[in-house]
């Protein structure tokens, strides 16, 4: 019993440990991605950093503590609607544009962050 309670506590600690590098580096890797799409000048990939650096480092302590509280991690959309509205403040409605269909994208099938990926060919609905 008291394995099996490691086991969770292990997997959940494992969970919890940023899966793509910390906050810094995904914000630069997430504004250089933007920065690319949407054609931003200096200053504007410069702000989009920032803004990617204070929301990855509140959502991580925020999933840390979902996971510390014993709850499924999950994104908070209140964090993600202050992002998404900083964002807009920085970018022309074009630009804005290019960063919705960006986060479209990243966007699972059932509405869940996560991006799309081919885990091993075709699935059923999808065109071969």
């Amino acid at each position: 019993m008291a394995f099996a309670a490691l086991l969770v506590l292990a997997g959940a600690t494992l969970h919890a440990q940023p899966r793509f590098g910390n906050p810094s580096e995904r914000a630069k890797k997430q504004a250089a991605k933007l920065t690319e799409a949407a054609k931003l000048n200096e200053e504007q990939a410069r702000l989009v950093e920032a803004i990617y650096l204070d929301f990855n480092t509140k959502m991580e302590a925020d999933m840390k503590a979902q996971v510390e509280n014993g709850e499924q991690p999950s994104p908070n959309p209140l964090l993600v609607e202050k992002l998404n509205a900083d964002i807009k403040k920085v970018l022309t409605p074009e630009q804005y544009e290019v960063y919705l269909k960006q986060q479209q994208e990243r966007q699972r099938p059932n509405g869940e962050p996560g991006g799309r990926r081919n885990h091993g060919g075709p699935k059923e609905g999808r065109p071969q």
